[in-house]
Order: structure tokens, then sequence, then C-alpha cells
């Protein structure tokens, strides 16, 4: 549980980001100056770790800033939610495809390092990533879908909430589940 809730700190600033009601420019500036300085304050021992999330938290966070904030390109606001997804979506994935799933860094902060190289270890937590990434993606083609066609917000908003609930229990879920599987498997045998 505490490599969630280390997860889920790490996320914060894209949760506030997405929970904040940000209906005016003034309001978007402020939000993205405070949540610059809320992803160097949360991340900063997984920033010195050399963690995947949060480095693409800030380097996420600083481009915006730059872009809204200092060079006022509104073109960026309008497409915030695309953007934010695309981010997120390739984070996970290209951390899935480059072998280093980035929900390893933070379950190796609750296993032993003679565990890091085992088999089951390595697979939930590229399933994990995988239904992360497949969450963002799912998220991305909703927003693409809402600058295309004229859905009710509230409908993209419920399946993209789903989406991200679904994600979150299912990484709450999954390791148990799949560790006892693997015991009575280990058991019948």
């Amino acid at each position: 549980m505490k490599v969630f809730i280390k997860l889920l700190l790490s996320f914060l600033p894209w949760i506030l980001f997405y929970l904040l009601p940000l209906h005016t420019v003034a309001q978007l500036k402020v939000a993205i100056t405070a949540l610059l300085l809320l992803s160097i304050i949360t991340g900063y021992r997984d920033l010195k770790r050399g963690f995947i999330l949060p480095w693409c938290t800030l380097l996420f966070f600083t481009f915006i800033f730059f872009g809204i904030v200092v060079f006022d390109l509104k073109i960026l606001a309008v497409y915030m939610s695309i953007l934010v997804n695309s981010v997120l979506a390739t984070l996970a994935l290209g951390s899935l495809a480059v072998g280093k799933p980035f929900t390893l860094q933070y379950a190796r902060l609750e296993v032993a390092k003679d565990k890091w190289q085992n088999p089951v270890f390595i697979f939930v937590n590229q399933v994990l990533t995988f239904v992360w990434g497949m969450s963002f993606l799912f998220n991305l083609i909703l927003n693409i879908l809402r600058n295309v066609y004229p859905y009710p917000h509230s409908i993209l908003a419920t399946l993209s909430n789903a989406s991200t609930l679904g994600a979150i229990f299912f990484t709450v879920w999954f390791p148990k589940w799949y560790q006892k599987r693997i015991q009575k498997k280990h058991q019948h045998q």
C-alpha cells in the first residue's frame, strides 16, 4: 500500500491539474505555476533517484509554464487535455517499450533487492504499467473525440473518470491477486 500512496503522491500535480476549476487564463497560469512548484516539492527525492514519472512531470509543467505563463501561447490551453494525456500515455507505454516500466521504480522501494529480478515481480509491474498506459491512451482518444465531435462533456468525463478509477482499482487489486494465483499454482504442482 505504501507503493500505491507513493505513486499517487507522484501523480498529485497531474491529479490537481485535472481537478482544479480552471475557467480563465489567469486561473490556469496560477495553477501551472503552483503545480510546477508542487512537482519539485513532491518529486524532490524521486527526481534525485532518477525516477521517470517525476522527471516527466517536472518537464511537462516547466514546458507549459514557459508556453502559457511566459509566452502566453493560448493554443496550449486549448489542447491541454490532449497534451496531458499524450505525455502520460507516452510515459507509461514508452517506459514499458524500453523495458523499464515506471511502476517498477516505485515497487522496488518496498521489495528486497534480491527480488528485483524475479519474473513475477517484473511481470506484475509490466502489467500495471500497461494498464495505466491504456487508461491514458483511452483518455487521449476521448479528448481528441471531444475536439472533433460535440459529445456532451459529462459523458466524456464519466468515461475518463471510469478509466482512471479502473486503473487505480487494478493497481491495488492485481498484485495481490496475481501473487495468490502463483502460490496456488505452486501448491497444486
